[in-house]
């Protein structure tokens, strides 16, 4: 399956920017996921990946570009380092192939064009300009364009894979690790949590899974423990440039300087 997100102005001025994401079988150019999202972000995959799997089953691999999504953006991470999708798609045993040209993934390039042509009009012919009302219109929209544009594949052979016991809802989540300081507590972004079970030792290490309602599985060795919100950390306001460069009183005391000890300080004296 090649895979792709098309930013694009899809209500052309009757709503606000938003991204389509695209699933198109490259055997059969057969669209099988359409979702518009207002950002292209993990969760959009994850949801749409989803739907898709539930509906044919687990691909043998899928094929995008290089984005961050995708792909780390750090080059001493490259090798190693994946991401969240990453981590989910080797779970259930998916390929994950990020092509270096546009050239490469031509077929859901050239298929972007095509939507921002006629599924733009066909928005426009429908009054639709709100996200919910596009995406109740795109079974409708798919349904055609398949019908029109899809070919028979050169084998018939279904290569999708069933789920084989595996949890769809604990396998497209973003993961944390993180290890439990001397209070039980760990931290995910702003947010302190606290362990509800005390006899947990500092420094354990704790697998985090994060679902999309922001609820996490806090899993120690083979347990998965409760816990509770503690705090939110504050973010510290924001100074005016301004401010920081007003001109500094000379008679006002200077914090940098240090204390100048007497001429009888020991460390005055010599050896």
């Amino acid at each position: 399956m090649q895979i792709d997100g098309s930013p694009h102005d899809w209500f052309e001025g009757r709503a606000a920017r938003c991204s389509l994401i695209v699933f198109i079988d490259d055997a059969t150019s057969k669209l099988v996921g359409l979702r518009f999202v207002p950002v292209e972000s993990t969760w959009a995959y994850f949801d749409l990946l989803r739907s898709y799997i539930g509906s044919y089953g687990r691909p043998l691999a899928l094929y995008s570009d290089r984005h961050s999504i995708f792909r780390s953006t750090h080059s001493e991470y490259t090798e190693t380092k994946e991401t969240q999708l990453g981590q989910a798609l080797r779970e259930l045993d998916i390929e994950l192939l990020c092509a270096t040209t546009p050239q490469a993934k031509g077929r859901v390039e050239r298929v972007n064009r095509t939507l921002q042509q006629r599924l733009l009009r066909e928005l426009r012919l429908r009054s639709i300009c709100t996200i919910d009302d596009a995406n109740g219109y795109l079974p409708e929209f798919i349904e055609d364009h398949n019908q029109r544009f899809a070919v028979a594949p050169r084998c018939q052979d279904d290569l999708h894979r069933p789920l084989d016991g595996i949890d769809l809802l604990r396998a497209l989540c973003c993961r944390y690790e993180r290890s439990v300081t001397a209070e039980r507590t760990f931290q995910i972004g702003q947010n302190i949590y606290a362990l509800d079970d005390q006899s947990i030792r500092p420094k354990t290490r704790l697998s985090i899974r994060e679902q999309q309602d922001q609820s996490f599985e806090i899993i120690a060795g083979s347990r998965i423990l409760a816990y509770h919100k503690l705090r939110t950390l504050t973010q510290g306001a924001i100074v005016d440039s301004k401010v920081i460069r007003q001109p500094v009183d000379p008679r006002a005391p200077n914090p940098k300087k240090g204390h100048k000890p007497k001429l009888g300080h020991p460390w005055k004296t010599p050896f």
